[in-house]
């Protein structure tokens, strides 16, 4: 049968637009950052009785699950202040063309542990080499740290090591409040984990009752979960999650006891958490999860 040249111009045609829009799924989440919320957002439910905003609305804080460097660059845009960003992972992580490794399909290694096998990757993978690098594996020379990425945005970089699931209470939490205390008053922090859930909102609520001593305890954690984190005092056990009831609980009371020693007179400002702490979380390491 004679194919004419208006059939094969409608099969190209076809064949053009079906590989842009694979191209097209399969890039499409790179352009805005998960779970991405700032203090000033709105609350996302609405309650007969809505938490305080007192405070919220000026602290200059926002979070996220993992970054890649054009999405936070767009979601931080319009901020007029300089820009800490604080990576609270401990895990391995790097970059490749400012995308993330798991983006790609690497899973979390060392830089020098690439693997080099595509027998096994998914399809989507492939494909998201190819298109953003003109390859479909990698080496440390193709790599960035996140520091790298984030500082030629003209940002600055810290980041406070926060074990997924488990945290040493103490090394963590005396880092995070020296770090409160000296990144400049007039600047905007981002906190970003790998999945923008647990550890963020921790280190979120953390900020809130540092910044807000006035405000309940109640209303700082029910607040930081309307504008988008987990909700720290539900010890629920997540459907499909992987955290324990006790690791919740945990979490919890790590919140509340922050608070006290917030606002013991004899506590912050006076002597550190680690020997305030000492007598009351004793070989406990409380669950700042992911």
């Amino acid at each position: 049968m004679k194919i004419t040249k208006s059939v094969i111009s409608y099969i190209l045609t076809f064949f053009l637009i079906g590989t842009i829009a694979i191209i097209c799924l399969a890039t499409s989440d790179i352009s805005s950052v998960r779970r991405f919320r700032k203090s000033s957002d709105p609350f996302s439910i609405n309650f007969k009785q809505q938490p305080s905003r007192k405070g919220l609305d000026d602290l200059r804080i926002s979070g996220s699950s993992y970054l890649s460097q054009l999405a936070i660059k767009k979601a931080l845009a319009n901020i007029p202040f300089p820009v800490y960003i604080v990576d609270l992972r401990s895990e391995p992580h790097y970059f490749i063309n400012g995308l993330p490794e798991r983006w790609y399909g690497y899973k979390k290694t060392e830089v020098t542990q690439i693997p080099q096998e595509t027998k096994n990757v998914d399809i989507l993978y492939l494909l998201r080499r190819l298109v953003k690098t003109g390859k479909i594996t990698h080496s440390s020379q193709d790599t960035k740290s996140e520091k790298e990425i984030v500082e030629a945005l003209g940002y600055s970089y810290v980041n406070i090591n926060q074990t997924r699931h488990d945290v040493n209470d103490r090394d963590f939490v005396d880092s995070f409040v020296n770090l409160v205390n000296h990144i400049p008053p007039k600047s905007w922090i981002h906190f970003h984990c790998a999945a923008g859930r647990g550890r963020t909102t921790t280190a979120m609520v953390m900020f809130d009752i540092l910044k807000n001593r006035d405000v309940p305890l109640e209303d700082i954690v029910a607040r930081q979960h309307l504008i988008g984190g987990q909700d720290l005092f539900n010890t629920t056990v997540w459907e499909n999650g992987t955290y324990a009831k006790e690791r919740l609980e945990k979490r919890k009371n790590f919140i509340i006891l922050f608070y006290q020693y917030v606002h013991d007179p004899k506590g912050l400002g006076h002597i550190s958490w680690t020997e305030w702490s000492k007598d009351k979380i004793i070989n406990q390491r409380s669950c700042l999860t992911s």
